[in-house]
């Protein structure tokens, strides 16, 4: 159940996982602090980080509208493979995502913030999330796709 464990999380490793983050970022904070960094120089290193993590996805689409991905193969990206992020309107199709069962962190599509994103006719095999539905997502639609041997669509 829910409350069984600490942090209320159901699987154990992702309550450990919360509990790493946890003191990962005390101890940043606290670095932080000591060395008196500004906030201004950590923004750029996110900055810089999240420009790393999307050259490790094989496609994403951000803020853009009325998108149409039909018969796409993406075959053992870094991490995701197909991102949706602040978008309307979107159609994936026929599209086929393959990676290792035991890869890590190799979602096959993630859609956040986005509306009116339709899913469907496609085959996802991948070491983590089918689909991962982000925060801010409306009228997602999924049809007739085949998952495993990951985590499913969650």
């Amino acid at each position: 159940m829910l409350g069984d464990h600490p942090c209320g999380i159901a699987n154990p490793k992702e309550a450990i996982a919360l509990l790493e983050l946890r003191y990962y970022i005390a101890q940043i904070t606290t670095i932080l602090k000591e060395f008196n960094v500004a906030l201004l120089d950590v923004l750029r290193l996110v900055f810089f980080l999240s420009l790393f993590v999307a050259w490790m996805q094989t496609l994403s689409f951000v803020n853009s509208n009325n998108i149409k991905i039909n018969g796409l193969l993406s075959l053992n990206s870094q991490m995701f493979h197909i991102v949706i992020n602040g978008c309307q309107n979107v159609q994936v199709q026929g599209v086929r995502v393959i990676a290792a069962g035991d890869s890590p962190n190799t979602d096959g599509i993630h859609v956040q913030l986005s509306t009116d994103v339709v899913i469907m006719n496609s085959s996802i095999k991948t070491g983590d999330d089918c689909i991962s539905i982000g925060p801010g997502t409306k009228n997602l639609w999924i049809e007739r796709v085949r998952c495993g041997p990951g985590h499913g669509i969650r």
